[in-house]
């Protein structure tokens, strides 16, 4: 093989399998998202936005179906003018209830200040 061309052909095959292996998990899982996560979306449970002065938080909660490591997905999107970043994180049953937990005690306090 010339040694010009090596380069060329290495780089095919490593596009090929890089995008091979990528397109087999958006099969697998059944999506763009789903792939990010791990596991396949059951169903998204709901949003919650939030503003910021630059920018928009959305947060959304997907339940997943990956068993107990992989039980909720979390996708927070932050957007601008000019850019979207999407972060997904992934819950396992455990940690998915402490962060119910956290969430629930300052609503707590919120409320019982708001009456």
């Amino acid at each position: 093989m010339n040694p010009d061309n090596f380069f060329y052909v290495a780089f095919a095959v490593a596009t090929i399998a890089i995008g091979g292996t990528f397109f087999y998990r958006m099969v697998k899982y059944g999506g763009l998202k789903a792939v990010f996560f791990g596991a396949p979306i059951r169903r998204t449970l709901g949003e919650v936005t939030g503003n910021a002065e630059v920018a928009s938080v959305t947060i959304k909660i997907h339940l997943l179906d990956g068993g107990d490591e992989r039980a909720l997905g979390l996708e927070i999107a932050i957007k601008s003018t000019a850019s979207y970043q999407m972060m997904p994180v992934t819950l396992s049953r455990t940690e998915a209830r402490k962060l119910g937990a956290l969430l629930q005690s300052p609503a707590i306090g919120v409320r019982a200040t708001l009456a």
